[in-house]
């Protein structure tokens, strides 16, 4: 499965953009660091940034403070949106970092589960195409998703949960 990783680096943290660029310097596979000045730092920019950089046919948006468990969860993303077309958002299950299972309820009113959590989610680059970007509007923490999920669904789309993915936030 080819793989390419794009991170998006505010510079707040000196000692966060040196280890980027050593990772960058010792890796085969280019990994591009997309600058975004503090000033205009929000997640959903870093997102949107790091978005417009990538090439691959599945967007996966990850949090830096995300584990995922279990070996094989990328390809199992791209997996659900082989198998099922009509998919246009997939999250993980969520836990917390108990293993607790969490439930996070969407700060907005939507048509969804309650599953919505902003942490760990991937979108096929056909429906990001059609619906980006993430709504840069949006200053609260988590549920970045969420308006996302909403315009996927308005063209047709259905939203999925990855059970075969747990995401543990640390």
């Amino acid at each position: 499965l080819p793989l390419q990783i794009v991170c998006v680096d505010s510079g707040l943290h000196p000692e966060t953009t040196q280890y980027l660029h050593g990772l960058t310097n010792h890796r085969t596979v280019p990994l591009p660091v997309v600058p975004l000045p503090e000033e205009q730092w929000t997640f959903v920019r870093a997102l949107n940034a790091g978005a417009s950089q990538a090439t691959g046919d599945v967007l996966v948006f990850s949090h830096s403070g995300v584990q995922v468990s279990g070996s094989g969860w990328g390809a199992a993303f791209a997996q659900a949106f082989e198998t099922n077309p009509s998919l246009g958002l997939v999250i993980p299950s969520l836990r917390d970092s108990d293993g607790n299972p969490e439930n996070v309820i969407s700060p907005l009113t939507l048509p969804l589960p309650s599953w919505g959590h902003g942490q760990l989610f991937a979108v096929p680059r056909w429906m990001w195409d059609k619906v980006a970007p993430l709504e840069e509007g949006y200053t609260g923490y988590g549920c970045e998703e969420a308006d996302l999920a909403l315009r996927c669904r308005k063209h047709g789309a259905w939203v999925g949960e990855l059970v075969d993915a747990t995401c543990v936030v640390v």
